[in-house]
């Protein structure tokens, strides 16, 4: 076993220019210290394990850790666990940048059991995530999935029960600049919230609601999980695989009418097989996803960036799990098949692609 020890924390620097009041984005009134945060909460929650030092991963364990809560990063790299040990976070946020240090290992003998266990990793890196899950719960551990697309609760209902698992949907703007260094770019809610009608389990969403809220991350309790992770998914399907086929960026998408027409076809499969699954899908789909794409104009999209970089995509849990469903439904969706097939099919030819 590896475990790293926290570094001491460097100087902070000039912190860019955002247009999001910190005090809006945490929800919280500025000047209200860690201490007064933390007696304001009966803290249930005082482990957390964050699978995936990722973006996200990075910002939801770096707040936690602000607030004074034992968190440990599990990362599947020694070298970027030495890094970040080392370095630890470097957080931008509109009131300035702020060093976190950070406690980091690649083997999770050395935690122990965890309240909370926030899982951040891709889609297709679920399965070996949910194989650390036995030495990190106990019985009323939490595991909380912040991953995009579908089919994660699934997998993790394999290792541990459904009544200890929660859904996460965050719409905060968070941009991994390198290795241990994240920017806080635009604030949104986050909802919670659980596949099973349980009320224990909704006391103890409840608990984490309230925690994440005074950490910095407001967070609300939804009823209605399920919707609103489809309700992303639709934002997804309209962006990340036309991206990845096309190389534009997210703004350059909708200046051409053919691909404004592909976007409107894959995201109106979408909505017919959400609608088949007795969810309220969203009508304004299509015109969400356009307005996502100008308010985000310069940005690649994460399928672009892992096509550019060569890297696996998450096609499989988005357009391709879109496919999946409608297939158990006797759906076609032509669209989104054709969308999967090309983007795995760039996958498989990274080393065969012509050099300009």
């Amino acid at each position: 076993m590896r475990v790293h020890k926290p570094y001491t924390p460097r100087p902070g620097c000039h912190p860019p220019r955002l247009s999001i009041p910190q005090s809006e984005a945490q929800g919280i009134k500025p000047g209200v210290s860690v201490l007064t945060r933390l007696r304001r909460v009966e803290c249930t929650i005082k482990r957390v394990a964050v699978i995936g030092p990722g973006a996200i991963g990075l910002f939801f364990g770096g707040l936690l850790s602000r607030l004074g809560l034992d968190v440990w990063f599990l990362d599947k790299s020694e070298e970027r666990a030495a890094y970040l040990v080392k370095h630890g976070l470097l957080l931008e946020e509109t009131t300035g940048v702020t060093s976190i240090p950070l406690k980091v290992t690649t083997d999770t003998t050395g935690i122990g059991p965890c309240d909370l266990v926030i899982i951040c990793v891709k889609s297709y890196d679920t399965e070996s995530a949910a194989s650390l899950l036995p030495s990190l719960i106990h019985q009323n551990t939490l595991v909380l999935t912040l991953q995009n697309g579908l089919g994660h609760v699934e997998v993790l209902k394999k290792v541990l029960p459904e009544r200890q698992i929660a859904v996460g949907v965050t719409f905060h703007g968070v941009t991994l600049v390198e290795t241990g260094h994240i920017r806080h770019a635009g604030a949104g809610p986050t909802c919670i919230g659980s596949f099973l009608p349980d009320e224990k389990a909704r006391g103890q969403l409840a608990k984490l609601v309230e925690i994440l809220t005074t950490a910095g991350l407001a967070t609300k309790l939804v009823d209605n999980i399920e919707e609103i992770v489809w309700n992303k998914l639709m934002v997804n399907i309209g962006i990340n695989a036309l991206s990845a086929l096309t190389r534009l960026k997210n703004g350059d998408l909708v200046k051409s009418p053919e691909i404004q027409n592909l976007m409107a076809m894959a995201i109106t499969e979408a909505l017919a097989v959400a609608r088949s699954k007795g969810l309220r899908a969203n009508p304004q789909a299509v015109e969400e996803a356009k307005a996502a794409c100008l308010a985000t104009a310069e940005n690649r999209s994460s399928m672009l960036q892992d096509v550019l970089n060569k890297k696996r995509t998450e096609i499989e849990a988005i357009n391709g799990a879109v496919v999946k469903e409608a297939k158990a439904l006797g759906i076609a969706t032509p669209v989104n098949e054709v969308l999967t097939i090309l983007v795995k099919g760039i996958e498989k030819s990274y080393n065969l692609q012509a050099e300009r």
